[in-house]
């Protein structure tokens, strides 16, 4: 299976919501050397059901790396903090995922977007 057709059927299992099929993709995605944040984060997700949290955090944090602007990843650092009781910690993703979202609205604003009305 090429580059594109992994992606392509871990897309196709984000779709039906087969989200254990899509990490086990995304599994042997990052095993092959993939770093694309969406396989990070997928990854990072079976970590942190099986709690793990500190190896769900490293990864989370290489996909902040290489992404910044994620709202997904923000979201995931914050519910793992929240899993391992550091509100705090938890309430700073939180923030920034909201703060990443605002700046989105207000992108799809000044860019006259005809989808602008979605985005409030």
């Amino acid at each position: 299976m090429d580059r594109q057709e992994l992606f392509n059927n871990i897309n196709q299992k984000l779709a039906a919501d087969d989200i254990e099929g899509a990490v086990d993709l995304a599994e042997v995605a990052v095993a092959l050397g993939e770093t694309h944040p969406t396989l990070l984060n997928l990854c990072a997700h079976r970590l942190e059901v099986n709690g793990d949290y500190a190896e769900s955090l490293k990864l989370l944090d290489q996909a902040l790396q290489i992404d910044p602007n994620d709202v997904s990843i923000l979201s995931a650092i914050g519910h793992c903090w929240l899993k391992q009781a550091a509100p705090r910690n938890a309430l700073r993703s939180f923030s920034a995922a909201l703060t990443k979202i605002q700046d989105l609205r207000q992108l799809i604003m000044a860019q006259g977007s005809p989808y602008g009305h979605l985005a409030t």
